[in-house]
């Protein structure tokens, strides 16, 4: 695995480990502001809708923009607003907005991170290396889920989404500041 492949996994991985810390707490979440399962997973679809929509965009115009990293900050700022506005939701308008700039995030962030990890495979072992990414970040996945629900259990949802934000914003800027051609 060359450089500046794992330079993106290593940001990566700090971002999904963040962005895992909410994992099934949404809907413990959701119930704490008064919603039903159908507003759970109402909302929950309205992020994977809107994720879908901005993807059929990416389809169309996403390769005229040469500078894939830019995606993927967008994609880390987009969901560190996000989770910092679930801090101040108080009502199910303000959740649907907040997943449509999560879906937003997710679809952009993700084509971005596909992209430039598409760019620096190795030649003879993209499906160790992709293998290896789906190790980590699964992971990285189970461990922030276990982590969520002690930050949730001790803390509150509050400190855990300013958690998330903080860590998505910082990850946009390290690889704002990265030079180009290192990703």
């Amino acid at each position: 695995m060359n450089k500046s492949l794992k330079l993106l996994l290593s940001i990566n991985s700090i971002f999904v480990l963040a962005g895992n810390l909410l994992g099934p707490l949404y809907a413990v979440y959701v119930s704490q502001l008064g919603g039903s399962i159908a507003v759970v997973s109402g909302t929950w679809s309205v992020m994977l809708l809107t994720t879908t929509l901005v993807n059929f965009a990416l389809i169309r115009y996403g390769d005229r923009v040469s500078e894939h990293e830019y995606f993927l900050i967008a994609g880390f700022v987009f969901r560190a607003i996000a989770w910092v506005g679930f801090v101040y939701a108080g009502n199910l308008a303000s959740i649907i907005a907040l997943q449509i700039i999560i879906g937003l995030g997710e679809a952009v962030g993700n084509t971005g991170f596909d992209a430039i990890m598409a760019e620096h495979l190795d030649k003879s072992s993209h499906i160790r290396d992709y293998a290896v990414w789906k190790a980590v970040s699964n992971l990285l996945a189970a461990f922030a889920t276990l982590i969520g629900g002690f930050i949730v259990t001790a803390y509150g949802f509050s400190p855990m989404f300013t958690f998330m934000g903080v860590v998505a914003l910082g990850c946009a800027i390290f690889t704002y500041l990265l030079p180009r051609r290192v990703l």
